[in-house]
This record gives C-alpha cells, structure tokens and sequence, in this order.
C-alpha cells in the first residue's frame, strides 16, 4: 500500500494514499453539501479533489504548509473535519466498499469495504498536523 508524505513545518506524517483519497472525497461531499460554510477551504478542497485525476501511489502533496499559514483557512478545515468526522461515524465501523468506489472514482484505485477507525485516525493525524505546538 502506498504512502504519502504531509509536511507541517517541522512536522511530518505519513498517511495512507487510500486515507487521503477517502478523506479528501468526504470533503469534497461535505463541501458541496453546505458551500457557504467553507467557501474559503473549497478551492483548496476542488485542488486537492481535482489533483485525483493524475494520482500515482505515494505522490498525494496537500500543501498543508499553504493552509497552516492562513488562520481562516485553519478553521474551515477543522470545522469541516469535523463534519466528516461525523459522516464517517455515521457509517459505523465499516464504509461500504460501493459507496466508496462511487464516489471516489480515482485512475487505478478500487476500493474494499473501509474500516472507519483507520479513516478516524487518519482524520486526527491530518488535525494534529495543522494544530500549533
């Protein structure tokens, strides 16, 4: 399985592609579902959703350095990884692999059923690193 590597400053994680391109589609959902709410966050959200087009293992960048530098952006993000904290609850431990391969159409992947939990850690991994320390 492949990974990718987030930089934060001097902070750095290491996700799982699959995480990423499960979370980023959440977010695009959750974008499209209440724009006013991340106006500002989406065109960073649209970039990352359409850099899926040319996706090869290992090679996701978020440039989370762009959004640490902005407060506001900072906020919409965690406000809207906190509706897909919420989304993905709501599917239980597991993320069926239909929904999933529907609605994350990226050139080489399929999914299988997701567990949840490795997706709410990804989640806080992706938090921890825009937190100030």
């Amino acid at each position: 399985m492949a990974t990718s590597i987030q930089i934060v400053g001097n902070k750095v994680e290491h996700f799982r592609d699959l995480d990423l391109i499960a979370l980023i589609c959440f977010m695009s959902d959750a974008v499209q579902q209440d724009p006013e709410a991340f106006s500002v966050i989406a065109p960073v959200v649209d970039s990352w959703n359409g850099a899926l087009v040319d996706y090869g293992p290992g090679a996701i960048e978020l440039g989370l350095d762009g959004v640490a530098s902005s407060r506001q952006l900072t906020q919409e993000l965690d406000l809207l990884l906190s509706r897909v904290a919420a989304r993905i609850t709501g599917f239980g431990p597991t993320i069926p692999s239909s929904f999933l391969n529907h609605r994350c159409q990226v050139p080489g992947v399929t999914f299988a059923e997701y567990s949840g939990v490795l997706l709410l850690q990804a989640l806080e991994k992706l938090r921890n690193l825009l937190s100030p320390c």
